[in-house]
């Protein structure tokens, strides 16, 4: 969500959000076949991707990578997803690692 914020969440998105900060692959799968878009995000600008790398889930984190997530995402309060990734999930080759 590179607006931080600046976008009304849709249900999917939000929905996206939770899954990716539970570590729930199945979900996020789903919900991203069911075409809701890898940048979609939450009420707070928190993007998927970042939810991801922040609950250090390396699975989910590499499937929104596959589903090709804007990797300079921030949160309103300016967290990268990035940042997170290198210290929760090192090594994945998205971010250029």
């Amino acid at each position: 969500m590179g607006g931080r914020g600046s976008k009304t969440a849709a249900p999917q998105g939000i929905e996206l959000v939770q899954a990716a900060m539970q570590k729930d692959a199945a979900a996020v799968e789903r919900l991203l076949a069911a075409g809701c878009p890898p940048d979609a995000g939450d009420a707070e600008g928190n993007s998927a991707l970042g939810a991801a790398c922040f609950s250090g889930s390396r699975e989910v984190v590499e499937m929104m990578l596959a589903a090709q997530a804007d990797i300079d995402t921030r949160t309103q309060s300016a967290q990268h997803a990035f940042g997170a990734s290198r210290h929760r999930c090192p090594g994945i080759s998205g971010f250029g690692m």
